[in-house]
């Protein structure tokens, strides 16, 4: 990569208050005129799971054997059970604020849309406010990222 610079102006001239960091800030911590800050919070999160989302991948001799879906207090939660010679789990659950931290552990790795969180039991990742998890004591890493990138965040129907 090259980079060219053509012009640069050495004397440039600021205002007093240009790198004051609280002229462009409210005590709110929201940007000055904005009228529809909870429209725009609306947009990032959601507090119920419109469409369960299946793995298009499902090891050999492995099935869907459960299927439950929880009210939690900020939302809901899917729980996906398979069982078989290989038997994993699929968690969906919403999460209520986009702009909250939320800790995952395990080594990042690139899945679907997002950064996620590899174990040597599960593959964790949020993407448009659901967070999802696989977890099995019977498959490898590598199949856990298998099925994990095969969760489309698209709906398929049964």
């Amino acid at each position: 990569m090259i980079l060219n610079i053509i012009d640069i102006d050495y004397k440039a001239k600021f205002d007093d208050n240009y790198f004051d960091a609280s002229t462009y800030q409210s005590e709110t911590n929201e940007a000055p005129n904005d009228s529809k800050p909870d429209e725009d919070k609306k947009d990032n999160t959601t507090s119920k799971i419109e469409d369960i989302v299946y793995p298009m991948y499902v090891p050999v001799d492995t099935q869907l054997s459960g299927q439950d879906v929880v009210s939690t207090a900020d939302g809901e939660r899917v729980i996906l059970t398979f069982s078989g010679e290989s038997a994993f789990t699929v968690v969906q659950e919403t999460l209520t604020d986009a702009n909250t931290t939320n800790y995952i552990y395990g080594d990042p790795y690139l899945i679907l849309d997002t950064v996620g969180a590899i174990t040597d039991y599960s593959v964790s990742w949020i993407s448009n406010g659901i967070e999802y998890s696989v977890m099995s004591d019977t498959m490898n890493v590598d199949e856990l990222l298998t099925v994990a990138q095969s969760i489309s965040v698209a709906a398929v129907s049964k």
